[in-house]
């Protein structure tokens, strides 16, 4: 990181080698995607464009299949 000074505001800023860099891909992880919270939940990443891959944990399969979900199946 580096500090420099800013001269409209007087004060300072910080800046990064990476404020370039854009996480445009995100991927998200819910336990218990089949209960009321979980379901609710992977709804909204559905629809979430920003959202690339979900990987859910669950102790009985999903009743469907969509490109962004990964399921595992299995008794934490």
């Amino acid at each position: 990181m580096f500090r420099t000074s800013c001269r409209k505001t007087g004060g300072f800023f910080v800046s990064s080698p990476f404020k370039n860099l854009i996480l445009l891909e995100k991927s998200a992880i819910i336990l218990g995607a089949t209960g009321l919270t979980g379901s609710l939940l992977l709804d909204l990443l559905l629809e979430d464009a920003r959202y690339k891959t979900i990987k859910v944990f669950t102790r009985t399969p999903l009743a469907f299949k969509h490109s962004k979900i990964v399921n595992f199946t299995g008794d934490l």
